[in-house]
């Protein structure tokens, strides 16, 4: 089934939920926006899961989450445990976290958590979320240096809920713009005998396909 916002004319994504997420009790949340005036709206299940395609009842009201924001491209929410968290952007340029602040009822958000300030970049996008087995948050957003010309793609990482953002770190760069960036991370067997989390970043541009492993 496809749900849309009550009374708004669709468009291209505008108007309409472009993303979904589950929390770990499988209630299945959807994120959308508006983009004059920008804004991200939300709506989650009454029970976890979908009976069937279009079915009514299924689904609670439409609600805000952010007075500015735009929902991304690329996959953005992660679990935390019992809560939910969703990475936007803002006109300004601002890649913001969302975070669900009532797990596990997950109702509530806090959406003032700044990843990036947007200081020295342009056309700031598609910021991309995942969460590793120690619940630490990497986020990673695509935008152009002000001062070189050349896109880049930047990546942050936040240790506990209530740690500080790290100063972001290039991963990649280029002279044209970056699409479908993707991040996932994944805990791997070393020779060593350790076990260790690493994040996986993925990319297209100029009809190549990249990847970066940290």
């Amino acid at each position: 089934g496809q749900y849309t916002f009550d009374g708004v004319l669709t468009k291209y994504q505008a108007g309409k939920f472009s993303e979904i997420a589950t929390d770990s009790a499988g209630y299945i949340f959807f994120f959308g926006d508006n983009w004059s005036p920008s804004s991200i709206m939300w709506r989650k299940t009454n029970q976890p899961g979908l009976t069937g395609p279009g079915s009514p009842g299924q689904v609670g009201p439409t609600l805000m989450l952010a007075t500015d924001g735009f929902v991304s491209h690329s996959r953005s929410w992660a679990r935390q445990d019992q809560g939910i968290a969703l990475i936007f952007t803002t006109t300004s340029g601002e890649v913001r976290l969302a975070e669900t602040t009532d797990a596990p009822t997950n109702e509530t958000w806090d959406t003032d958590e700044v990843v990036f300030d947007g200081s020295g970049y342009s056309n700031v996008t598609d910021p991309a979320l995942c969460a590793d087995s120690t619940e630490r948050l990497f986020a990673i957003w695509t935008g152009r240096d002000d001062q070189s010309g050349k896109y880049q793609i930047l990546a942050s990482m936040r240790e506990t809920v209530d740690g500080p953002w790290t100063d972001p770190v290039i991963v990649t760069s280029s002279t044209s713009a970056f699409d479908d960036i993707h991040i996932s991370s994944q805990e791997v067997n070393l020779p060593t005998g350790t076990t260790e989390d690493v994040a996986v970043v993925g990319w297209s541009n100029q009809d190549e396909v990249g990847s970066a492993l940290s």
